[in-house]
C-alpha cells in the first residue's frame, strides 16, 4: 500500500564502527540525572533505540522468599508480603530494609500497599549517608504528591479506601554509589514465621554499568528540576495523539479469518493503532483476537488485542502514555514502532465466533 508518509528520521546508520563510535561517545559524555530520566518518560522515540547508558532493570520486592527453585511446590508460594532484605537497628530505631543496592543506578518505579501497616516511616539513604535524604509517611512520599504531582505520584483506584489502594511513585531517584530504603513500623511482629501486619512493595530500579556518571538524588536536585517535573506530569496527562491516519478498516472476521494490512512506505513508523471489537462474547474476543505485526519481514508482535491495548480480558476505561480505552469500546495505542522498508499488520480471529473489527492506523 502506497501512502504519502513523511520521512520520520528513523534511518539506520550503516557501519559497525560508526554505530559503536556514536554509542560510546554518548555513553561516556552523558550523565544520568533526575531531569534526564524525566525527559525519557515523554520521549516516544526513546523506546525505539538502545539507551545511551546500558543498564539492567531489576526489582526489589516483598516476594515470598520460599520461591527459591523452579520445580518444587514452594516455587508457587504466594504470601508475597512483609518479606525484607533484613532488619537492622539504626540509632534505636528498628528499620526493615526494603532495598539495599550498589550504584550507579536509579529507582524508576515504586509501588506499595498495606494491610494495617501503613502508618510507618519510609527512609531513603543515598550514597552511604547515615542521614536519610527522604523521610516520611508512605501516603505522603509515594502517592501524596509531596515530591511530585499526579500522575508521577498517585494512589489508585480513587473509589477504594486510602489504606486499600495501590500507591505509586514514578519520580526517578538516581544514585551514584549506593541506595538503601527502609521502613519503620513498630507494630510489625513475627506470626507463624512471617512478619505481620502486611507490607507489600515493588521497587523497580536500573543498575547501570560501572563508570556510568550519575548525579545522585537530593532535594536540591529535585528543586532544580521542578520545571521539568511539572512539564513531564502535564505532558503525561495531555490528549492522546492520533497520528497521521493512513488506513481505516471495518470488517467481519469468521473464525480463523485474518485482516492483513501492508504498509510499504520506507523509513516510517507506526505511531497509532485503534480498534473496536463487536462480539456477543467481548471477553473472549479480547483474548482470542490476536494482533500480529512484522517489521521488515520479521514478526516482533504476536499478542491478544486486549493485552496489547492494556485492558486485558475486560474492556476497562483507562488512560496511560501509550494505551487507552474509553466508554465507546474504542482501544487505542500510541507505541512508536519504526521500520526501514515495510510493515505488515494482521488481526487474526482465533475464536469460535464471528467478530466485527473497526479501526485505524496512523504514522
Amino acid at each position: 500500500m502506497k501512502s504519502s508518509l513523511s520521512k520520520s528520521g528513523f534511518k539506520v546508520l550503516i557501519g559497525a564502527a560508526l554505530v559503536s563510535g556514536c554509542f560510546l561517545s554518548c555513553a561516556c559524555s552523558k550523565t544520568v540525572t533526575v531531569e534526564s530520566l524525566l525527559k525519557e518518560m515523554t520521549d516516544r522515540e526513546q523506546v525505539t533505540r538502545l539507551p545511551d547508558q546500558a543498564y539492567q532493570l531489576k526489582q526489589a520486592s516483598s516476594y515470598n522468599r520460599k520461591t527459591v527453585e523452579p520445580g518444587n511446590r514452594e516455587w508457587f508460594a504466594n504470601a508475597d508480603f512483609s518479606f525484607f532484605v533484613r532488619v537492622e537497628d539504626n540509632e534505636g530505631r528498628r528499620e526493615f530494609v526494603l532495598m539495599d543496592e550498589e550504584g550507579p543506578g536509579a529507582i524508576v518505579r515504586w509501588w506499595m500497599t498495606f494491610w494495617r501497616a501503613e502508618n510507618g516511616t519510609l527512609r531513603i539513604y543515598i550514597d552511604n549517608n547515615s542521614v536519610p535524604e527522604l523521610e516520611g509517611k508512605p501516603f505522603d512520599l509515594i502517592s501524596g504528591q509531596a515530591l511530585a504531582p499526579v500522575p508521577l505520584s498517585q494512589s489508585v483506584p480513587d473509589a477504594a479506601p486510602m489504606n486499600e489502594r495501590g500507591h505509586n511513585l514514578y519520580l526517578p531517584v538516581p544514585f551514584q554509589k549506593h541506595i538503601k530504603v527502609t521502613y519503620e513500623y513498630d507494630s510489625l511482629a513475627i506470626k507463624d514465621g512471617v512478619w505481620h501486619d502486611d507490607v507489600f512493595y515493588n521497587i523497580c530500579f536500573r543498575q547501570y554499568e560501572p563508570g556510568t556518571k550519575v548525579t545522585s538524588f537530593s532535594m536540591e536536585e529535585l528543586n532544580k528540576a521542578k520545571a521539568v517535573v511539572d512539564q513531564t506530569a502535564q505532558t503525561l496527562l495531555s490528549d492522546f495523539p492520533a497520528g497521521n491516519i493512513v488506513e481505516s478498516f471495518d470488517q467481519k472476521l469468521l473464525p480463523g479469518d485474518s485482516l492483513v494490512i501492508a504498509l510499504d512506505e520506507p523509513d516510517a513508523a507506526v505511531s497509532y493503532l485503534s480498534l473496536n471489537i463487536d462480539s456477543h462474547n467481548p471477553a473472549q474476543a479480547l483474548r482470542s483476537t490476536v494482533l500480529s505485526i512484522a517489521f521488515d519481514s520479521r514478526q516482533t508482535v504476536w499478542v491478544p488485542v486486549g493485552e496489547f491495548f492494556g485492558t486485558g480480558y475486560q474492556l476497562c476505561p483507562h488512560k496511560t502514555w501509550y494505551t487507552q480505552s474509553g466508554p465507546e469500546k474504542r482501544m487505542e495505542s500510541s507505541w512508536l514502532m519504526p521500520y526501514q522498508e515495510k510493515c505488515r499488520i494482521a488481526y487474526i480471529n482465533y475464536g469460535q465466533d464471528t467478530i466485527r473489527i473497526k479501526g485505524e492506523i496512523g504514522l
